[in-house]
């Protein structure tokens, strides 16, 4: 009867070590993957910079899923990495507000090569500050009522920061909320 015990012993001490040894997995379990030269898989990041960031709840996405909240000025990464030849979309989510802020967004698309991406360009303004000085005030609603009485020609980066109803223009509607943030209404 001792002989079957030990015979039954020494089979569940080999199975023990089988198993421990089966996987080449410290965890157990799981099939091991050997190393093949030239079969790793490099992952990407996905960032750049922000510059012009004066309010807060400004949210970047990148492929519709990875969402990044931003809060200053500077650089930038996504969490979710890629590999080379898959494809990237950063785009605005939500603007910042307080004072409200328009994001363009440059080199935002893009297939990733074999390095990480690092030249999307996040550039915010104030909207409605018509002439960049950092506050929308007299200067800019008189710039902005020029501009709509056809007084004077808007550059194109005023109309950037003063087509606060994005049609491609400054005009009355533009013009009206102008004067009410001027004034602090």
């Amino acid at each position: 009867m001792f002989r079957h015990i030990g015979s039954l012993f020494i089979a569940i001490m080999l199975l023990a070590i089988a198993a421990c040894h089966s996987g080449g997995n410290p965890g157990g379990g799981g099939k091991a993957f050997p190393f093949v030269p030239g079969n790793q898989q490099i992952l990407h990041t996905v960032g750049g910079t922000v510059t012009g960031l004066a309010g807060s709840g400004l949210v970047l996405q990148n492929n519709a899923g990875d969402n990044l909240p931003v809060s200053a000025n500077g650089g930038f990464s996504f969490g979710i990495t890629l590999n080379s030849g898959e494809t990237y979309d950063v785009t605005v989510l939500t603007p910042p507000t307080s004072p409200l802020q328009a994001c363009t967004v440059s080199n935002g698309s893009g297939t990733v090569a074999d390095g990480d991406v690092t030249n999307v360009e996040i550039a915010c303004v104030i909207l409605g500050d018509i002439n960049g000085d950092g506050v929308v005030n007299h200067v800019d609603m008189l710039l902005a009522q020029r501009i709509t009485l056809g007084m004077i020609a808007a550059t194109s980066e005023q109309v950037s920061r003063g087509d606060i109803y994005p049609d491609g223009k400054i005009d009355a509607s533009d013009y009206l909320l102008i004067q009410k943030m001027g004034l602090g209404l």
